[in-house]
């Protein structure tokens, strides 16, 4: 009986895996927003999903930060605020930093080197 069951229930979890829905995956579509680096705002085109999230600057520069461990999370509602640990990839780098989703601040990208606002991307 035992085993019955869980080949139902494993039956039943594929089959739910394999149903879902296109809007339950993460989103992959870029949009532009303005970025602000060091005090200098500029247009960047922004690709984020819950895990990653992917800037392309206007001087032609890619920025990609992967989040490591999980989200903390502080306040609620208006002053939700949620950050993270990432991995940035640079170009000819790789730095550790600080992504900040803010709903009144927007995101933040931090890292010693810099620091991107993206007051725009709200989560």
């Amino acid at each position: 009986m035992g085993r019955s069951r869980r080949l139902t229930l494993a039956g039943w979890i594929s089959l739910m895996i394999t149903t879902l829905p296109a809007a339950a995956e993460p989103s992959r579509e870029a949009r532009t927003t303005q970025c602000v680096i060091n005090a200098m705002a500029q247009a960047c085109e922004v690709l984020q999903t819950p895990d990653t999230l992917e800037l392309s600057l206007e001087d032609g520069r890619t920025i990609a930060a992967r989040r490591l461990g999980r989200w903390r999370s502080s306040g609620k509602g208006a002053t939700a605020v949620d950050s993270c640990n990432v991995k940035i990839t640079l170009q000819n780098d790789t730095a550790y930093g600080l992504l900040v989703r803010s709903a009144e601040q927007g995101t933040t990208l931090t890292w010693p080197q810099l620091q991107i606002g993206m007051p725009e991307l709200r989560p």
